[in-house]
């Protein structure tokens, strides 16, 4: 009887286990499945665009309208893409009858607000274009956050005639 009852205890201790492990697994993949979809519609990229370089250039010029749908404000402080040497966030200042652009160090984006990449503001500046831009095509652009993140677009490579 005594081994009966140690056998049962054994049982119970082996099954209360297996279920601790089952609720721990599952609240794991809640809170990983939670961050993932949250991570996947956080910044909305809206007619994003690169304008092909000038004949005998080989930098250019990004547009678009970043949308930040999550709670917290999101500061982008790098991009690249493969066959560009290097892209920078710029500015555009204007001081009387003089135009000149700054590089900036960051874009943040605060929470549920956007960031804009326009002509006369804030845009990118593509420099070192290696690849073939003369058929329209899209340039993956990845974005780094402050806090490592990545956030990747396709903008669309746009004729210099076609380009606003």
């Amino acid at each position: 009887m005594l081994g009966d009852i140690q056998e049962q205890a054994a049982a119970d201790i082996a099954a209360h286990e297996a279920m601790r492990n089952v609720v721990s697994l599952f609240v794991f993949t809640l809170v990983m499945l939670s961050g993932c979809s949250r991570e996947a519609v956080s910044i909305e990229f809206v007619n994003a665009r690169v304008r092909t370089p000038l004949p005998g250039q080989d930098k250019s010029v990004g547009y678009a309208r970043l949308h930040n749908h999550t709670s917290e404000a999101v500061t982008l402080v790098a991009a690249h893409s493969e066959g560009v040497r290097a892209i920078e966030f710029h500015t555009t200042i204007y001081d009387g009858d003089v135009v000149r652009m700054q590089r900036l160090k960051d874009i943040s984006i605060p929470a549920g607000g956007e960031a804009v990449f326009e002509p006369g503001g804030a845009h990118l500046m593509l420099f070192g274009m290696h690849a073939d831009f003369s058929e329209k095509r899209d340039l993956r652009v990845t974005f780094t956050t402050a806090d490592g993140r990545g956030y990747g677009h396709a903008f669309t490579v746009v004729d210099v005639v076609e380009f606003d």
